[in-house]
């Protein structure tokens, strides 16, 4: 049975994390192709994508950068995915040209994790319980 949502301060859920991009269709490219998270909307027009993540209730936004020539960086947020074999999700992603930082780090005892950045810089991690 799952377990109702929790609530703090009136918040129910992280609904959607999202980022500022350069190039939507690049962007949307490198998520549907290298991440392979399921595109659920494309605005090209007015510069928004958005894709299913695979976690419940839980989007990735893509919105494109139209106010001058840099795009935001830092500052943001990290999303972390939970994988069931962190290794081998790894090694597919790269099979797909997707280039991590370092090695995978962690403590046993609690998680191990590693990072990757999509075209715009932004970082994104894949983590695992590590007992």
């Amino acid at each position: 049975m799952k377990s109702a949502p929790k609530v703090l301060g009136g918040l129910k859920q992280l609904s959607m994390l999202w980022f500022y991009v350069r190039d939507l269709r690049s962007s949307v490219r490198f998520y549907k192709e290298q991440v392979r998270f399921k595109l659920i909307y494309l605005d090209e027009e007015n510069g928004w994508a958005a894709f299913d993540t695979g976690a419940e209730g839980v989007e990735l936004g893509l919105n494109e950068w139209r106010l001058g020539d840099n795009v935001p960086r830092g500052g943001g947020g990290c999303p972390v995915f939970e994988v069931e074999d962190l290794g081998a999700a790894r090694e597919e992603m790269e099979k797909r040209g997707v280039v991590f930082d370092g090695e995978i780090v962690g403590q046993e005892g609690s998680r191990r994790h590693t990072t990757f950045h999509d075209p715009d810089g932004n970082p994104i991690q894949l983590t695992q319980v590590w007992i």
